[in-house]
């Protein structure tokens, strides 16, 4: 396996202990975050380097740059750089893939308290979104409390699930409901050709501000289930998510998932700003590339 000698290298030199190991992979000790009682949680996969905690409270996961990034304390193009001098990583041969992890799937009805948003809304004005945009995709808000938004997960026309967003907070799922399963804007998207994917539902809303076909994650990472949706149906995708180092990187692996599988290329934000605080001119200039190398490069301005 090609990542073999440099997982075992790299989990070595900071000290990570590796539990058990069979021909395709490590169990190993999550170094981020306080141990239970079942200690070896986290499993590395020798074919791409590739790995994951399945402790629920931690869930970290990336490639072996992002374990030399958070050991060292520095940043993702540092990380790249001592991956490269002192372990000899070939930059050019990293293949990032994500295993293969199967879900109980539970499907939520919108809750009764749903009804659509209204265009008054005081949302709308104070974020500068049109009605239009945010009742194009379905959105809806609390019977009796208007500032609790309600945002439907629908995969062909079927109601999967939803979030709770208060005004200004992150937002809330039911309980058990498999969001990473999923991509949110789907239904309004899959018609398109092509797809921007961005990390938050709110990015979502202003690409289609900008008219603009666009789906999240819910975060800077990519799920298998939710790679294999993106394959399955567009033939091509930019990748636009935020401008920080979570943003960066999981660009970074994503494009790696993806290329060779359809065309993608990566359209880089302002630094430290999301789609969702960009004007149409400052989204529209952003640079646009399918060169690795830049982007690992790119300047945080």
């Amino acid at each position: 396996m090609p990542f073999r000698n440099h997982i075992e290298e790299i989990f070595g030199f900071y000290g990570i202990n590796i539990t058990s190991s069979n021909m395709k992979s490590s169990l190993f000790v999550c170094p981020f975050h306080q141990q239970g009682k079942h200690s070896h949680n986290a499993v590395v996969y020798f074919n791409n380097g590739g790995w994951q905690c399945f402790n629920s409270g931690c869930g970290s996961s990336g490639f072996l740059t992002t374990i030399v990034q958070r050991m060292e304390k520095c940043s993702y193009k540092k990380a790249i750089r001592i991956c490269e001098k002192k372990f000899k990583l070939d930059l050019d041969k990293i293949i990032f893939e994500e295993p293969d992890i199967s879900y109980d799937v539970k499907i939520f009805s919108l809750p009764k308290f749903f009804i659509p948003i209204n265009s008054k809304n005081p949302y709308l004005k104070k974020h500068n979104f049109k009605w239009g945009t945010l009742n194009r995709l379905g959105i809806g808000e609390m019977k009796h409390d208007e500032s609790k938004l309600i945002l439907p997960y629908t995969m062909n026309g079927l109601n999967v699930g939803y979030a709770i967003k208060p005004d200004d907070q992150r937002a809330n799922f039911p309980e058990g409901f498999a969001v990473n399963n999923y991509l949110y804007g789907f239904d309004n998207a899959k018609i398109y050709d092509e797809v921007y994917i961005v990390e938050g539902q709110r990015d979502v809303w202003r690409l289609w501000e900008f008219n603009i076909p666009g789906v999240c994650l819910n975060n800077a990472n990519c799920s298998s289930k939710q790679l294999s949706l993106i394959v399955k149906n567009w033939g091509k995708v930019i990748l636009c998510l935020d401008g920080d180092s979570a943003g960066l990187d999981g660009n970074i692996v994503l494009f790696n998932k993806l290329n060779g599988l359809l065309d993608v290329s990566v359209k880089l934000m302002p630094w430290n700003k999301d789609p969702n605080d960009c004007t149409k001119e400052e989204f529209l200039n952003a640079c646009v590339t399918n060169n690795l190398r830049i982007i690992i490069n790119y300047n945080k301005l």
